[in-house]
């Protein structure tokens, strides 16, 4: 139970840091009537590449980044949780990847929000599950799919002030990068089982009849499908 604990505290560790630092700088925005939307991403200028750092932290608003607080912080944990041996690789990727896109093909306009991300956890989180036939992240996958599914409107072009550039790319990322972590996704969790042997059979490990007396239970690994 505590290990559980701990699995959970951690996977939620970083998602919050991230949610809390989108919050700080709307808070600081909104207090000191400043607009951050400038340090966005802005296609093919030199000045716009900081906004592939920036960007996810800047919302153009209250309810802009109250929608992607709730979808970011559970998919981002699922992550964390589910794939926490290659989390901070993938959500690196998908950190830098689609941000850099949205510079090369973007429209000329400043690109904010975290949804880019979002999109590219989405897309990692359905298609690993699909890739790796476990029962968990298949039920996972679905779940992605009944809770987002519509974000695929979102990647279509004509909705004003939307930067579908920024969901497509997210979503591309995420599909590659699902892919390119396929093998390490895919490797058998382990658990470790509690078995008991006889003097005889541990003598075969040429332990003294001493330590077999502290250590005649020993752990087994075996493989969780």
């Amino acid at each position: 139970m505590k290990k559980e604990t701990k699995k959970i505290i951690y996977s939620i560790v970083i998602p919050l840091f991230v949610v809390m630092a989108m919050w700080i700088v709307k808070l600081v925005e909104f207090s000191l009537d400043l607009n951050f939307s400038k340090y966005g991403i802005y296609p093919l200028k030199v000045e716009g590449l900081r906004g592939v750092f920036l960007s996810p932290f800047i919302h153009g608003s209250f309810k802009h980044l109250l929608s992607n607080t709730f979808v970011f912080f559970f998919l981002s944990t699922a992550l964390f949780y589910f794939y926490n041996r290659i989390s901070f690789k993938v959500l690196a990727m998908l950190y830098i990847a689609p941000g850099l896109t949205v510079w090369l093909i973007g429209r000329e306009a400043y690109h904010i929000g975290i949804s880019g991300i979002v999109y590219g956890l989405a897309a990692f989180l359905f298609f690993s599950g699909l890739f790796n036939k476990r029962k968990i992240l298949s039920i996972v996958s679905l779940l992605v799919v009944f809770l987002y599914g519509g974000i695929v409107w979102g990647m279509l072009p004509g909705r004003e002030g939307i930067s579908w550039e920024s969901h497509l790319s997210g979503f591309a990322w995420g599909l590659l990068t699902s892919v390119s972590f396929i093998g390490e996704s895919k490797r058998k969790f382990k658990k470790k089982t509690k078995i008991t042997v006889s003097e005889e059979e541990f003598s075969n490990y040429s332990i003294s009849n001493d330590v077999y007396k502290d250590y005649k239970y020993f752990y087994k690994e075996e493989n969780d499908e």
